[in-house]
């Protein structure tokens, strides 16, 4: 049926002449040459290189010292888990260990006490490796930054480590809104990304009661490590009345998403026409995007005054035009 609805959006054939006409009038005055700018523009990537390359140069490296053992120096964590801060001294003799924050220059600790009134910081010392460890958690996006682990010294020796907060984002394939007709089956995917790493778990709530699983109803899971996505596939072999509502997929440690299940019995007009309103919002979208492809292709060639007049007239009637239904 939808198919059906799809191949019968047409736009009227007058709009849809003036359109074209005019989108192929612009894509002509784009290539015939007539300014010169494109030259001028051209020098323009040099001097962002230049910029770049400056900019660059004066930022400051780091370089991991020699009285330390190497140790990891870039951690990459998810917003609302624990992050751990190493650092290996090779030979204290007799000298404290103190981890600042390069934010605002905060002394975190010193030696196994801590001197912030952030009460999710905590220092660790294991004495058969040397190693110290802050502990930071739940952490934030706001923790992301710069920590030195600094032996007290003359001249004070330093480790830095790296910390970058990323937040986990979800989505559900397939929604927000199906429509699955009775006897189908129904497979809502949801997607987790910059979790680093797989999740340690996902529930599924339908209306929500939390979901079990078993006979016509399973759950795939598959992780992808070079994107770092994550997807927990919800299948239902053979979709029933009582299967419509709700479904919440809600990973550890990221943000639930949700998308509704209509389950359609004979023909439905009103799901109908609601694809169809879709459709057509579709079409409509298609000339937008059209209109901004033409508008960024003729002023990055020429100047704006020379097509201001045709990419008027182009996008007005362009983006005021609605497709109907023949």
């Amino acid at each position: 049926m939808e198919r059906h609805l799809t191949s019968s959006i047409a736009l009227k054939p007058r709009t849809r002449y003036w359109q074209w006409f005019l989108f192929a009038l612009l894509a002509l005055m784009c290539h015939t040459g007539r300014c010169n700018e494109v030259s001028q523009v051209g020098s323009a990537p040099s001097e962002w290189a230049v910029a770049e390359s400056s900019s660059s140069s004066s930022a400051t490296t780091y370089v991991a010292d020699a009285d330390f053992d190497v140790m990891p120096t870039e951690v990459r964590v998810a917003a609302g888990t624990t992050a751990y801060l190493s650092c290996r001294p090779r030979s204290l003799r007799n000298k404290t260990v103190s981890w600042v924050r390069h934010r605002d220059l905060h002394i975190l600790s010193v030696g196994r006490s801590v001197y912030t009134k952030d009460g999710r910081f905590s220092v660790y010392h294991q004495r058969h490796t040397g190693e110290w460890t802050l502990q930071l958690r739940s952490v934030q996006l706001k923790d992301s930054g710069l920590y030195e682990c600094q032996i007290g010294t003359q001249p004070t020796r330093s480790y830095f480590v790296h910390l970058q907060v990323v937040e986990p984002t979800t989505s559900i394939f397939g929604g927000p809104d199906m429509h699955v007709h009775e006897g189908s089956p129904v497979n809502l995917s949801c997607l987790v990304s910059q979790a680093v790493g797989q999740p340690e778990f996902f529930f599924w709530y339908h209306n929500g009661q939390v979901m079990e699983f078993g006979g016509d109803r399973t759950e795939k899971r598959q992780y992808f490590p070079e994107t770092d996505v994550t997807v927990s596939s919800l299948l239902i072999k053979a979709a029933h009345v009582s299967d419509s509502g709700n479904y919440t997929c809600q990973p550890a440690h990221c943000p639930p998403v949700s998308a509704k299940v209509y389950i359609l019995k004979g023909e439905q007009p009103a799901a109908m026409q609601r694809s169809g309103s879709a459709l057509m919002m579709n079409a409509a979208g298609y000339w937008w995007r059209l209109s901004l492809v033409a508008a960024a292709m003729c002023y990055s060639s020429y100047s704006v005054g020379l097509l201001t007049l045709p990419m008027s007239v182009f996008l007005f009637v362009s983006l005021t035009s609605v497709p109907n239904f023949g």
